[in-house]
């Protein structure tokens, strides 16, 4: 089957990731896949060396008539067309004949009358998007997770705590930061490495010095490798106020990484409480109450990891979650 995936943001981010994930997924299953992106798109180094085709839109801005003429005539010769974020969905209103799924990966998605189904990353999204009268299917983000992994370490002395996204207010990295410090004024000495970058790096940088706690704190800047990153730390910390899903999550958990995340919609669709990670309110004396309850019990913390890649593997790992994409495609495609 010949599809066209269309994604459009420009920056670096888990839709960004998602969108090149779906190319290697689709294509794994012996698809015909070629990305549409933005003029200069900063996945662009990463489908080259994925050897994925490529071409890229100019000014694919909402409003540019062009570059919304150009998406449809890729999608004439697609068999099936995949949209990514709402730039995307509203370039290519108004095609005919081709089948169009939208992939909402945000609860602010937007819908065009012009899609044929709807992919919802969780039940919660699923349910918010039923109204439009379109086919909606659950499919979440996915991982290829490592095949075999020897045994974590020993937690190390003191624990490493880590995590990684963009520095946005809703990613929830100040209240991380709150809790390393309520923790150490209690004589719990730990480490935290925060990988990613963003606008708010300064104003992170100067809450750790404000806090006391820059000593402890590293600023690993953006993650390319992720393996190196999750062999550095003992527990994977996810403080967010408002998360969809979290591919960074599930990937921390194939690793074996014993988890602590907050109530938002994915994680808790995500985690299964006390048997795969530990879920808190958003809050900070709640976090840092996990974190605690964690870097004390490293036994605990072992078999919460265990369990945590298990299940990885038998739900969201790519080839579990490729058939579903496969399925929907085919129930969406034009029969010859």
């Amino acid at each position: 089957m010949r599809i066209l995936n269309i994604m459009l943001g420009k920056k670096r981010g888990g839709l960004e990731q998602v969108a090149v994930d779906y190319c290697v997924a689709l294509r794994s299953l012996g698809h015909e896949v070629t990305m549409a992106v933005a003029a200069g798109a900063a996945v662009l180094p990463q489908l080259k060396l994925l050897s994925i085709p490529v071409i890229e839109i100019p000014l694919a801005y909402r409003w540019n008539p062009l570059a919304g003429a150009k998406l449809r005539r890729l999608m004439g010769a697609a068999d099936v067309s995949i949209v990514h974020g709402n730039r995307a969905g509203q370039l290519t209103a108004g095609v005919q004949g081709t089948p169009v799924i939208a992939v909402a990966h945000s609860r602010f998605f937007n819908f065009y009358p012009h899609f044929s189904a709807l992919v919802a990353l969780s039940g919660k999204m699923a349910a918010q998007h039923k109204e439009h009268g379109v086919p909606v299917t659950v499919v979440p983000n996915f991982v290829q997770a490592p095949p075999a992994l020897p045994p974590r370490p020993a937690f190390r002395a003191p624990p490493v705590l880590g995590t990684m996204g963009r520095f946005s207010p809703e990613k929830g990295m100040d209240m991380l930061l709150d809790a390393v410090a309520a923790l150490k004024a209690k004589g719990t000495n730990l480490r935290l490495v925060i990988g990613g970058d963003g606008k708010g790096t300064d104003t992170l940088q100067q809450q750790a010095a404000r806090l006391g706690i820059a000593d402890s704190v590293t600023f690993a800047g953006w993650v390319t490798d992720k393996q190196a990153f999750f062999d550095s730390i003992d527990i994977f910390c996810l403080p967010s106020r408002a998360e969809t899903f979290s591919v960074t999550l599930v990937e921390a958990m194939a690793q074996g990484c014993p988890v602590v995340a907050t109530m938002c919609d994915g994680p808790s669709e995500i985690i299964r409480p006390a048997a795969t990670g530990i879920l808190t309110p958003i809050e900070v004396t709640a976090f840092a109450a996990a974190i605690e309850q964690l870097a004390q019990a490293p036994a605990m913390a072992a078999a919460l990891g265990a369990a945590a890649r298990e299940d990885v593997l038998s739900r969201f790992d790519m080839p579990v979650v490729a058939a579903k994409l496969d399925a929907l495609l085919k129930s969406v495609a034009p029969q010859k």
